[in-house]
């Protein structure tokens, strides 16, 4: 006697506490996704949606978040004095640190001071930015580190555990690969970068409400 054995398909392997964003750059890759996006009207495309911050991510001072962002799980956002600006359609996934410690000066007194982020940003998991003035455009690859009172501008790119030292800036369109290894002027394409963070924006944001539960901003 022969027996057929059939095999279930495998169930899904995503985690119920956090959509690893790895999974969700494999899935805007896809034909159907693209194809959503084309199908927009390009109008509808650049809207801001409203931002989605899942209520494990840890908020702590004066924060302000901008319209179109997605704070993942398991960050944390924390302003010790001053305030901490978040433009719109930024990215903030797992482990990420986002810190505006407090600074004293001579005469012991805080100095509040601003840790300013732009709009079209992506931090990936694990990097940590101290009080910084970040611009528009920029990717943080994970566990990348910047360090207090550095100055990026636009279109730059920090590589994967690189640490940025203190009081550096970059100028537009710069990448670190590595410490000490600057490359000024790289291929930076700001149309196909809007388009991808917009399209992974739009999949988190239907994607994440439902293994997450949500927190208010103000």
């Amino acid at each position: 006697f022969f027996f057929l054995m059939i095999r279930r398909p495998p169930r899904s392997t995503q985690s119920r506490s956090s959509a690893a964003s790895d999974v969700y750059k494999r899935q805007v890759s896809t034909q159907s996704t693209w194809g959503r996006l084309n199908n927009l009207d390009m109008a509808e495309a650049n809207n801001p949606l409203q931002s989605v911050v899942c209520n494990h991510a840890e908020i702590q001072g004066k924060v302000r978040i901008g319209k179109g962002c997605i704070i993942h799980p398991g960050c944390s956002i924390i302003c010790e004095a001053g305030e901490i600006i978040i433009g719109d359609n930024n990215i903030i996934e797992e482990r990420v640190v986002i810190y505006n410690k407090a600074v004293r000066d001579r005469s012991g007194q805080v100095v509040p001071g601003v840790l300013k982020i732009g709009n079209y940003n992506l931090f990936e998991i694990g990097c940590v930015i101290e009080t910084s003035e970040i611009g528009d455009y920029n990717i943080f690859n994970p566990k990348s580190h910047l360090e207090y009172s550095c100055r990026i501008k636009n279109g730059c790119n920090i590589g994967a555990s690189v640490k940025v030292p203190m009081k550096t800036q970059l100028e537009d369109c710069m990448a670190v690969y590595y410490p000490g290894k600057v490359v000024k002027n790289y291929n930076f394409n700001e149309e196909i970068h809007k388009m991808s963070m917009n399209t992974l924006i739009t999949t988190l944001a239907a994607q994440l409400p439902k293994f997450n539960k949500l927190q208010k901003i103000g």
